[in-house]
């Protein structure tokens, strides 16, 4: 005999959504204790409901040595243009500051805290707003060699690390997201670095608890122009 719905078992929320990102960055010194980050991205999300897209990316950071090898300061500015399937196409604006602190460049394993605060704002391609609040976020994050203690060229490397995602907006502040990421890292040259990303995104549904809907796979290239210490903290997700 069948089993009716009713005394079934509940099934857990599943994963709805893969995104896959390519990326590009440029990163080093401009004078003194004053850096620059540029970055161009692009990312195309699959999903089992209507919210699947094709995003393009790009961002200007200016940096700030606050602490030598320890604390910087950032001020930049992230624009994205989404291309939804099945709705308006958008265009986002974010400008954000970050405290940004690390273990200097001499220990092997490497502990680091990017706090940011960002201001996100979205239109339509009409010009229509669709959305704006403001997002507190801070990532704690480990990278470390996987063979030995040295950071140079031809080292692998592993990431792991953490990013809670606190919503600001009128009528609610919650923590709207958490992310869980892990990866893998290669020192190319001393100036070219490749990273494979694998992020956990679990979102809150409707005051209920964290629930692991969205993978988010990411393939990054990065360019120093000098020999920095910071890898991969230097990443700014979206």
């Amino acid at each position: 005999m069948w089993c009716q719905p009713a005394c079934q078992p509940a099934v857990a929320q599943s994963v709805d959504a893969n995104e896959y990102s390519a990326e590009a960055y440029g990163l080093g010194s401009v004078a003194g204790r004053a850096g620059a980050i540029v970055y161009a991205g692009t990312t195309r999300r699959f999903a089992a409901s209507d919210t699947e897209f094709n995003s393009y990316q790009g961002a200007a950071v200016a940096t700030l040595r606050l602490l030598p090898s320890l604390v910087e300061g950032w001020a930049g500015f992230i624009y994205r243009f989404t291309d939804n399937h099945s709705s308006a196409n958008q265009h986002e604006y974010r400008p954000f500051v970050v405290l940004f602190a690390a273990t200097d460049q001499t220990h092997a394993v490497r502990f680091s805290t990017l706090s940011r605060a960002e201001y996100l704002f979205k239109t339509a391609v009409d010009g229509r707003a669709v959305d704006d609040y403001w997002r507190l976020r801070t990532r704690l994050a480990l990278d470390f060699p996987l063979r030995g203690t040295d950071w140079t060229e031809g080292t692998a490397y592993g990431v792991v690390d953490m990013e809670p995602l606190f919503e600001l907006r009128a009528e609610s502040a919650t923590v709207d997201e958490l992310r869980v990421r892990f990866g893998l890292g290669y020192l190319l040259t001393e100036h070219w670095i490749a990273e494979v990303l694998w992020t956990m995104s679990l979102h809150t549904a409707e005051d209920g608890p964290l629930a692991w809907d969205r993978n988010m796979f990411r393939f990054r290239v990065k360019y120093r122009w000098e020999n920095l210490g910071r890898l991969v903290a230097a990443g700014l997700d979206f």
